[in-house]
């Protein structure tokens, strides 16, 4: 038996071996594809279609003073509102600057529309598809839950394709696990005060979308 048990292990092994050795053949084969295309500035479609903001330095200091107010705001626990649009959203993504648009590191882009904000997200390079890539567009709102003020998002369009209302999921998550809300108020803050981060979000009673502004109440 123990004979039996080593040998299904090694088969096991060298199973696994060749399951890795296969991923990473498809994902340098994928990036060496994608460089080449680049060098050659024939950008792949996803790229070249997915849209692009372009920010100032001075419009990241005047969205990050806002937030800064809105914190201080939080802190002293007086009532305050913060108003956001798709812009200011964008500008926080690129951090002021202009996003290179023949980098393979593509930023999230948001829209506001139907009260809802709409993140596009495109990935590359990416193996496990035909695409060697992701490129997502997904709305994403707030609601109250069972008393709770919760982030719900779902998953609209995949490779510029709308996918058909019931066969969208919905996922749920409490305000303090929203990456949205985390990318937002990080800008307030340094790397050693995640945990006021944490407690500025859960001090939030209330978000809204309406028409062309991400509404933040406390």
């Amino acid at each position: 038996m123990p004979n039996y048990l080593a040998y299904l292990s090694l088969i096991l092994l060298g199973i696994l071996l060749i399951l890795i050795v296969y991923i990473a053949y498809l994902y340098f084969t994928t990036v060496n594809k994608l460089n080449k295309a680049l060098h050659q500035s024939q950008l792949p479609e996803e790229l070249v279609n997915f849209p692009v903001y372009s920010s100032t330095p001075e419009e990241y200091s005047s969205v990050k003073i806002r937030i800064a107010a809105f914190i201080e705001a939080c802190n002293n626990n007086r009532t305050f509102e913060l108003h956001l649009t798709a812009n200011d959203l964008n500008c926080l993504r690129n951090k002021g600057h202009e996003p290179n648009i023949e980098s393979l590191k593509r930023p999230e882009y948001y829209e506001i529309t139907e009260n809802k904000i709409i993140e596009r997200r495109a990935v590359f390079p990416w193996p496990f598809n035909r695409y060697g890539c992701i490129n997502d567009v997904k709305y994403i709102d707030f609601i109250f839950k069972n008393g709770g003020l919760i982030e719900q998002s779902s998953i609209m369009a995949r490779h510029n394709k709308e996918i058909p209302k019931a066969r969208q999921n919905f996922i749920e998550y409490p305000i303090i696990q929203s990456k949205l809300l985390l990318q937002v108020f990080s800008h307030g803050f340094n790397g050693t005060e995640n945990s006021n981060l944490m407690n500025i979000i859960e001090k939030i009673k209330n978000i809204k979308i309406n028409n062309s502004e991400f509404i933040f109440y406390i």
